[in-house]
């Protein structure tokens, strides 16, 4: 366990200058990667499809910094992503028959 001197380094985000950088050119990426798939289509993944891996990873990684830092256990994640999920098709299916 390493045991952390001060303050300042118990909330240091990035260790080291490499780790900046390179989480700094994923957000730039992951800003243009929008206008990249409509342009292109890259390996075939529509806009769409793009948006469920999105969600589905923002759930997973939500998940993973309770159970895996914390050590609860959440059935909150899944009811809320139920909710969300209920509400979304709702909404659309209202919309739809419009």
């Amino acid at each position: 366990m390493d045991i952390k001197r001060s303050y300042y380094e118990d909330i240091e985000l990035f260790r080291s200058k490499t780790t900046l950088f390179w989480s700094l050119l994923f957000l730039i990426f992951l800003i243009f990667l929008p206008w990249i798939v409509a342009q292109t289509h890259v390996l075939g993944l529509s806009v769409y499809l793009l948006n469920l891996i999105i969600i589905h990873a923002i759930v997973a990684i939500g998940l993973n910094i309770l159970v895996g830092y914390t050590g609860q256990i959440s059935l909150g994640h899944a009811g809320f992503f139920a909710i969300g999920a209920f509400t979304t098709v709702m909404f659309v299916g209202h919309w739809a028959s419009r």
